[in-house]
């Protein structure tokens, strides 16, 4: 029984998204309009230009998205190369674990010899992972001279470990129970899953991977943008929690992908609106 449940954990977080989110997988777009920004602070929508100079007030920025909706993807790479412009960017991703930094440094030092078809391999990009979807995200940020490439999530023997037993995080914001039993619902809602130890152990997971992200993020020198699902990014059940745990002076600013204005403005502070 402990295999089983250890190989569906497996499952959900090597290379695939656990919690999905509400909105519609689009996959063919060959590009995509920003129309304009939702700014939830201020409670109305501003204009690419005027969201672009707010990012530039943050330390961290974190972009969520659906890892199998391509206009997302596309939504970012334009943001990030706005950003890139006038700031140093250490670009934190979940789809790399910290322990694949050594790689990807590697990689930056034989960057003269590599080229974009030999980038995925070279990065030791994990196949679980559409690269496809990532491809130009990972050129821009690559060849970049102003973005820097991190890893920011938990390994597979990591997982390993934190399914055979590991001390609880402790937290005053991040590991509530109300955060807990919320990531639970949201589990069990989108997977129909029902065991209850299965699903303690991946909010337990999942919790993880918001910690370790946190952690790359808030002891990163520079300016940071984070790419991640959705409810990574999430200020009521994510990584934003963390980062209040570790009792940061960094200011975040959390920015959601929509194709409906009504989305995700009470968890972010941003929803860039696509059309």
């Amino acid at each position: 029984m402990r295999i089983i449940i250890l190989s569906i954990i497996m499952v959900f977080y090597v290379g695939c998204n656990l919690i999905p989110t509400q909105q519609t997988a689009d996959n063919s777009p060959k590009d995509i309009t920003i129309s304009s920004v939702y700014d939830t602070k201020l409670g109305k929508e501003i204009t690419f230009d005027d969201f672009i100079q707010k990012l530039y007030t943050y330390d961290i920025v974190m972009l969520g998205e659906r890892h199998d909706n391509k206009s997302h993807h596309i939504a970012q790479e334009k943001i990030l190369k706005e950003l890139s412009k006038e700031k140093k960017v250490n670009l934190v991703l979940e789809m790399f674990s910290t322990d694949m930094q050594k790689t990807i440094d590697s990689a930056y030092q034989n960057k003269q010899n590599i080229k974009p078809n030999t980038l995925q391999k070279e990065i030791g990009w994990d196949k679980k992972w559409d690269y496809t979807q990532y491809k130009d995200i990972m050129q821009t940020a690559f060849f970049s001279d102003n973005i820097t490439i991190k890893g920011g999530n938990i390994s597979r023997d990591e997982i390993t470990t934190i399914y055979e037993g590991v001390q609880p995080l402790k937290g005053m914001l991040s590991t509530t129970d109300k955060v807990k039993q919320e990531l639970a619902k949201i589990i069990m809602q989108t997977h129909h899953i029902d065991d209850k130890e299965v699903i303690t152990k991946l909010v337990e997971i999942q919790q993880y991977k918001d910690r370790r992200m946190a952690d790359v993020l808030v002891n990163a020198d520079g300016f940071c943008v984070l790419l991640a699902g959705h409810y990574h990014v999430s200020k009521s059940v994510g990584v934003p929690l963390h980062i209040k745990d570790f009792q940061s002076k960094k200011k975040v600013a959390v920015v959601s992908m929509s194709n409906a204005t009504q989305e995700n403005k009470i968890d972010s502070d941003f929803v860039v609106l696509l059309k």
